[in-house]
């Protein structure tokens, strides 16, 4: 029996008994099933499934999430981003890569406008107004062309995604697919939040900087208040949402305080959470909101016990969660971002491209010399504590830019390069705890670093236009409205 035959088979019976048993004999079943039915992530599957039979305290988490998700909601998350991406989706993917010759990213990240309703502090958005964006039938051709890959996953950021009039379109023509939006949370009004529900395959996120003073400081005075009406309406229609935090030297105590996270959680409903460590990039760009190689190893070690709780059903910590990824996520490996402009980036904080959406197929561009070659570099380093190329390893990101010649994308892009020196010195800093976490505190004896993962075998045949396997659904019709 085919994947997809069986997938289809089995889906209505695990979706039925998880919206019926929301508990950890119901998500367990949901993992083995999908551990039946999938090559490529079936360890992983098996290991999840493992954790619910255990009782891990993780899975609290996983339970809370689907019990306070409307009922489409929660089948939309088992559904599409369960089994329509990381089962099915895995054969897919790995199918595509293996006749084309190069390795297709777990998910995209896309920047569909600059245009944004405020103007934070650092940005560059603010730059450019509603200069930059994509039309409806490139944004919807875009989408497919990772869809025909096998890509069933898609974040969104910008500018303020929300002000891109086509957003809620794309979401609902791609019901099998399951969509993350990082927003500012002004625009969520109750029309909006409420057809969210309706379609039930979109993740919100909304950014925050800290408690009202340190968000207001940076996205302007009220944002915190609107922000507070946003979750209100989210958690009574039963949307899925999370926050995304910048860590910074500034809100290095908050964020390492019980106080905040009890207010996000238990106040505010947040299911989820990305941390994001200030990177000295875009206007203004300043190494002294860096946190410091102390700061950073206390709030690795405040957010790791955090994320094991079980009070969130996913939290990351960017970068100090590394590890769990095999190192740095970029350059194709795991995801890419495509800015509004057009450009494919290795990921938003590496703010270079050599290619534009809008001159080559998605294809083309991943088998392009820039990206293989940072699928090669993966991991960056073995201790996985320290993954990032650019403030771990900084030494390997300016060698790659410049054997590339990969062209900044806005103004301050370089400041990588004006900041060499004190970032190779944060990096040597950093070290120190790095090797401490990982030899002594022993998370290099749980976790190891894997080389050539993302390096494709050779393609099964010379085209490089991609044609959509049989067992894909054919393309849907797109009514494009010319803006």
């Amino acid at each position: 029996m085919k994947l997809n035959a069986l997938t289809r088979k089995a889906l209505p019976i695990a979706l039925n008994t998880i919206l019926n048993h929301v508990d950890e004999a119901g998500l367990e079943k949901i993992f083995r099933l999908g551990a039946r039915v999938t090559k490529d992530s079936k360890s992983e599957l098996l290991q999840l499934a493992d954790m619910c039979k255990q009782r891990d305290p993780m899975v609290s988490g996983w339970i809370d999430i689907l019990r306070n998700l409307n009922p489409t909601a929660r089948k939309k998350l088992i559904s599409n981003l369960i089994f329509n991406h990381v089962v099915s989706g895995a054969e897919l993917r790995d199918r595509a890569g293996e006749k084309y010759g190069t390795h297709i990213p777990f998910l995209v990240l896309i920047s569909p406008t600059y245009e944004c309703n405020l103007e934070c502090k650092g940005c560059y958005s603010a730059l450019y107004g509603n200069r930059y964006h994509y039309t409806e039938e490139e944004m919807f051709d875009l989408i497919q062309q990772f869809y025909d890959l096998g890509v069933r996953f898609f974040t969104f950021t910008g500018g303020e995604p929300f002000v891109y009039k086509p957003l809620m379109k794309l979401f609902e023509h791609f019901d099998d697919c399951y969509f993350m939006v990082f927003t500012n949370g002004t625009m969520l009004t109750e029309s909006r939040v409420k057809k969210l529900a309706e379609l039930g395959n979109v993740a919100v996120t909304i950014s925050v900087e800290g408690f009202e003073e340190m968000t207001d400081w940076r996205r302007g005075t009220g944002t915190w208040e609107k922000i507070l009406a946003a979750y209100e309406r989210l958690n009574r229609f039963g949307v899925m949402r999370g926050t995304s935090i910048m860590a910074t030297a500034k809100n290095h105590e908050q964020i390492c305080g019980n106080e905040f996270w009890d207010f996000l959680i238990d106040t505010l409903g947040v299911k989820y959470a990305w941390v994001f460590q200030y990177m000295p990039i875009g206007r203004d760009a300043t190494m002294a909101l860096v946190p410091n190689a102390k700061q950073r190893y206390e709030r690795f070690h405040f957010l790791e016990a955090l994320r094991k709780s079980g009070r969130l059903g996913f939290l990351a910590d960017f970068w100090n969660h590394g590890f769990l990824v095999n190192g740095c996520m970029s350059g194709g490996a795991n995801y890419l971002h495509i800015n509004a402009k057009g450009g494919v980036e290795p990921c938003v904080f590496q703010q270079y491209a050599t290619d534009n959406v809008r001159e080559k197929r998605i294809l083309d561009i991943l088998k392009s010399p820039f990206f293989e070659g940072y699928k090669r570099q993966i991991p960056f380093n073995d201790n996985l504590m320290q993954p990032c190329p650019i403030i771990d390893n900084p030494a390997k990101f300016r060698e790659h830019i410049t054997a590339h010649h990969a062209q900044p994308q806005h103004d301050g892009s370089d400041s990588y390069f004006r900041f060499a020196d004190e970032l190779d010195a944060l990096a040597q800093e950093w070290k120190k705890y790095a090797i401490k976490i990982w030899d002594e505190e022993g998370y290099g004896k749980e976790y190891h670093a894997e080389h050539n993962l993302y390096v494709a075998p050779a393609p099964e045949v010379k085209e490089s236009v991609w044609q959509p396997p049989q067992e894909t659904p054919a393309a849907k019709p797109v009514a494009v409205e010319s803006e």
